[in-house]
């Protein structure tokens, strides 16, 4: 990791860390927002702060794969489209299916948040710890949300999965923890236990906002800002249009779902979009990750 990029990665990294320790005692020591307060705030954070780091992908493209010419920008276009179409697709055939991808997908792609030299213990703890730990003190919570998305059956089955997994994952990425310490990755283990502090004591929604924004989304921005060699303004301008697309598309689908209760559209439409982007931009970025695990 170049030295500008893992100075920058430590700062960020003591934020989310400070950021999860203030979620956790408030979460704890204070009564919690109205519910269509508290929901509005989280995904306007999720949509604004996290989902732009997926916006970026053609930056990250970019410079991996050195793609200049038009044709090859219309033809990742039209399979990142498609890609994200079938996703939609399963979910509307098969919502538990949809479920049950999207959570493994998610917890392998937060596995390559920790920085270079984390072991491969920690990353996959780590990865899944933000999946698979609310199900431990917020259970009813969490069954709630994943009824959202793919119905009470699903739910109960995915809550049987994960709830037996919670509490040897704590500990597990707990000793994780401890172990890189020993070895002097100081930060490394900081971020662990922040995690596993956040995604047990704050509500599921709560606790996924605060690693989605401020570690998976702004480690990836600083990663593609500074492999890209990309000032913070021409970043934001390559993620004004996939933004827009973005937004557009979440309008839609409100419309089209406006008959449902408000909290059940919205976690929908955020979940269920994030998971029909999470595949194409995986198809990006672990490529890339893979690739440099196996040089």
């Amino acid at each position: 990791m170049p030295p500008k990029l893992e100075r920058a990665a430590r700062i960020q990294g003591l934020v989310f860390c400070i950021l999860a320790a203030c979620t956790s005692v408030a979460s704890w020591g204070l009564p919690r927002l109205a519910p269509p307060v508290e929901l509005g705030l989280l995904v306007g954070l999720i949509v604004t702060v996290g989902v732009p780091h997926g916006a970026v992908d053609s930056a990250y493209l970019s410079l991996s794969f050195q793609m200049s010419r038009w044709r090859e920008w219309a033809a990742f276009a039209a399979r990142y489209l498609a890609l994200a179409a079938a996703v939609l697709a399963l979910w509307v055939v098969w919502p538990a299916v949809g479920l049950g991808a999207f959570l493994f997908m998610s917890a392998v792609h937060f596995s390559g948040d920790p920085v270079r030299g984390a072991t491969m213990a920690t990353r996959a703890l780590q990865g899944s710890a933000v999946i698979v730990l609310p199900a431990l003190w917020h259970s009813v919570e969490t069954e709630m949300m994943l009824g959202y998305l793919a119905g009470a059956s699903a739910a109960a089955r995915c809550l049987s999965v994960l709830q037996p997994l919670a509490l040897p994952l704590a500990l597990g990425l707990g000793l994780a923890a401890v172990v890189e310490l020993r070895r002097g990755r100081v930060f490394v283990a900081a971020e662990a236990a922040a995690t596993v502090m956040v995604a047990i004591a704050a509500p599921p929604l709560v606790g996924f906002t605060v690693y989605f924004c401020g570690m998976h989304s702004a480690r990836h921005l600083l990663r593609t800002a500074e492999r890209a060699r990309l000032s913070w303004l021409r970043l934001a301008l390559v993620a004004c249009v996939p933004m827009l697309g973005t937004v557009a598309t979440g309008f839609v689908a409100w419309r089209l779902m406006a008959q449902l209760p408000v909290d059940a559209v919205a976690i929908r439409i955020v979940f269920i979009g994030l998971a029909a982007l999470t595949v194409p931009h995986m198809v990006i970025v672990e490529r890339v990750r893979f690739a440099r695990l196996a040089a």
